[in-house]
């Protein structure tokens, strides 16, 4: 029979609710509703197609990882069976305090304006803008000419006082030997109540000019003293050890008493200043320790030094300074330099925390993952307040159970886990070896991305003709 008239007599058969089942010229009858349901090339029910594939080969290809080949089969429960590679940290249970930040600045203990002490011209200029120098070294000095001469007709009017007393001492001796002799002649004739009273008062005077002399002495002392100061004031050297950060005169410049020469800064002895709110006062104990934060320097802790007793009736602040803790303060810390500080909002007390890494949002909850017997177990929580790179955990964890905190981000409820640095399970050795479902590769690889067994890095997509469905894993759940 041609295959025009074969054609026309299955046409016929199906318009009288008849069908040809496959290759065996079986009529079978059918109604007329599913015949006109079947669409033109659409075998009938009880029927099969010729296979499109070769036997033995699925959808990946010969060994691809598919369900359609035994090899696919076992290579795919191998990548299913291997565990998710997690790191983990341990929830604590320790005395913590929240923290506030609060911006604060350095303040220089030592720092202020050099002045003249002495009238002069400047001779000479020592020290510049950003100078280091040490207490006691010269910094500006002054034209001395003047000062050095006064300095010596003060030391010669000290000679002078001091020779005036040696000679009213010699009269006043001599005037007291001529008493003496009156004295002894009062019972005689000879004696002269006149000339014994005038040699008296004649002792009376030197003794007197003794005594000026004296004081005369006294108040040149004091004035070569000064005049030696003055002298030595010619030189202005640096009160203290520190920078100077500005310089005011110049050589040939003249000086009065007090006017500027140089401003001076000391970076040995710094303190931090903070205005804090009254709120915050409960936690500032005697001797708590904050965390001071200078902007591109490392951290250093401070001490609680004093608490001012004054608040700002505006800000409803006080000034609050703290001490650095010696051998932590970084070296490039400079006077007025912005600073946060860690303020404590309240007084310690007993917290679990985890670190922020092992938080996920799941369905708009905070969850973590657990390790539990190599399993990872999904637990909402209920955070509280955040301890720099912790939560606070209220509920829904307990102290020293592990969470994941790195690989949680694909991870299911109930897939197998494996902690870094652990041995993986059917490993007796530390080496990856054959497990259960997997098979040794002998032939080729799949795919790009494959690996010796037929299992694949999770992630990676088989290019072999295997559908996304059968490669990828979280499809496969």
């Amino acid at each position: 029979m041609g295959i025009t008239p074969f054609r026309s007599a299955a046409a016929a058969l199906l318009a009288a609710g008849l069908s040809i089942s496959g290759t065996s010229g079986v009529v079978s009858a059918q109604s007329p509703e599913k015949a006109t349901a079947l669409k033109p090339g659409a075998a009938a029910p009880g029927t099969r197609q010729p296979d499109a594939t070769p036997a033995g080969k699925g959808a990946g290809g010969a060994g691809g990882g598919s369900a359609g080949a035994p090899g696919g089969a076992a290579r795919g429960a191998g990548a299913a069976g291997r565990p998710t590679i997690v790191v983990v940290d341990a929830l604590t249970r320790s005395q913590l305090t929240e923290t506030v930040p609060i911006y604060g600045r350095v303040i220089a203990l030592k720092s202020g304006v050099v002045a003249a002490r002495v009238r002069g011209a400047v001779a000479e200029v020592r020290a510049d803008v950003g100078t280091r120098v040490a207490k006691g070294d010269a910094l500006i000095t002054l034209e001395s000419d003047m000062l050095t001469s006064e300095r010596d007709l003060k030391t010669a009017e000290l000679q002078e006082f001091q020779a005036k007393t040696v000679t009213a001492q010699a009269q006043l001796r001599l005037a007291e030997q001529e008493l003496a002799r009156i004295e002894k002649l009062r019972q005689s004739a000879a004696f002269s109540p006149a000339r014994f009273d005038d040699k008296r008062r004649e002792v009376e005077r030197y003794r007197s000019t003794v005594a000026e002399t004296a004081a005369r002495i006294k108040q040149a002392v004091a004035s070569l003293k000064i005049a030696e100061i003055n002298l030595a004031n010619a030189v202005i050297r640096a009160p203290y050890s520190g920078v100077v950060t500005q310089r005011h005169t110049e050589s040939g410049a003249y000086l009065n008493i007090g006017e500027r020469v140089v401003t001076m800064t000391s970076d040995e002895a710094l303190e931090i200043e903070a205005e804090v709110p009254v709120t915050r006062l409960d936690g500032l104990t005697p001797d708590i320790r904050i965390m001071v934060d200078p902007e591109s320097l490392p951290a250093f802790e401070a001490t609680l030094r004093a608490i001012v007793p004054e608040e700002n009736q505006l800000t409803r602040t006080r000034t609050i300074r703290f001490a650095p803790v010696g051998g932590t303060r970084p070296a490039l810390l400079a006077a007025n330099q912005s600073v946060v500080l860690r303020i404590p909002n309240g007084r310690p007390r007993m917290v679990t925390t985890a670190l922020k890494d092992a938080l996920l949002q799941r369905r708009g909850s905070p969850v973590m993952f657990v390790v539990a017997d190599g399993k990872a177990v999904q637990r909402k929580v209920v955070l509280g307040e955040a301890f720099g790179d912790r939560f606070e955990i209220v509920s829904g964890l307990a102290p020293g159970e592990l969470v994941v905190t790195r690989g949680n981000e694909r991870l299911r409820p109930g897939q197998d886990v494996q902690i870094r640095g652990s041995r993986p399970p059917g490993g007796t050795d530390g080496k990856r070896g054959n497990r259960p479902g997997s098979v040794s590769g002998s032939g080729p690889a799949s795919g790009p991305g494959s690996r010796p067994g037929g299992g694949r890095p999770p992630g990676t997509a088989d290019t072999s003709g295997a559908s996304p469905a059968a490669s990828s894993p979280r499809a496969s759940e």
